[in-house]
């Protein structure tokens, strides 16, 4: 056989093999969002009214491709979980109550979850939900956490999907409070090196890595799509445009 031959035929499955071990788009989320709103300003013993707000975002291309996500959408249920730090205390509202997982926030040491599970939202709708807390505890940067994912309704089926969270950094005290998306904490280079060669195995007693997980999350932090072939099979890579599709091989068969 022709060398020349060969070597083409090399570098061709090089680029293959290469293309499809690309590591999954930071824009890999199902296509539904949720932002959370103070109504009023925190401070320390006030009850505040609080909003989570989850919206369809899906970018429906044709009437055929939205009949079909409407269609799958009705097999699938949402759930939106609300955390909340030690700083606040939970009094009323469209949540339940779930759990109480150990946090790693510097200053709190347990987080409540709670949820809120319905159908999921299609042709671009909005849900929100209403909630009143309580702020018990002085202190900076209490994080507020909400996230959004869809598991299907069959038991038999098994995927979380999941969209795009938000977390809020709320510090307050007797006379003031401010509610930020940014933390306004820094951590020092010793802190630093200890989270980087800490690489002991978890305790037993250690709240598990899918707590863990939901206690960190943030507004760019999803639920990672790990079932590409699934994915495209059931059409699940419908409703997202061009520049969110997984660069694996799988998904790219999406389009």
């Amino acid at each position: 056989m022709n060398p020349k031959y060969i070597l083409t035929l090399f570098f061709i499955g090089v680029i293959l093999i290469s293309g499809c071990a690309k590591q999954p788009s930071d824009k890999s989320y199902y296509p539904l969002q949720v932002e959370i709103n103070f109504l009023q300003t925190p401070k320390l013993n006030d009850i505040i009214d609080i909003t989570v707000t989850a919206k369809d975002i899906t970018n429906y291309r044709d009437e055929a491709s939205k009949q079909s996500i409407v269609e799958r959408r009705k097999n699938e249920t949402m759930t939106i979980p609300l955390h909340l730090p030690d700083g606040f205390e939970y009094v009323s509202g469209d949540f339940e109550f779930v759990k109480i997982v150990d946090s790693t926030h510097r200053w709190s040491k347990k987080t409540k979850i709670y949820t809120w599970s319905g159908d999921v939202l299609v042709n671009n709708e909005e849900l929100i939900l209403n909630a009143k807390i309580k702020a018990v505890k002085s202190g900076e940067d209490w994080p507020v956490i909400s996230h959004i994912y869809v598991e299907p309704k069959d038991p038999e089926r098994h995927y979380t999907l999941g969209g795009k969270g938000i977390t809020l950094y709320v510090t307050f005290d007797e006379k003031s409070g401010k509610v930020s998306k940014e933390s306004s904490y820094k951590p020092t280079g010793v802190e630093v090196a200890r989270r980087v060669d800490d690489t002991s195995p978890p305790k037993e007693d250690t709240p598990s890595q899918r707590d863990l997980w939901e206690e960190q999350l943030s507004e760019t932090t999803q639920i990672p799509i790990t079932d590409c072939a699934q994915r495209a099979g059931n059409t699940l890579c419908e409703g997202l445009s061009e520049g969110d599709k997984l660069p694996s091989c799988d998904c790219n068969d999406c389009w």
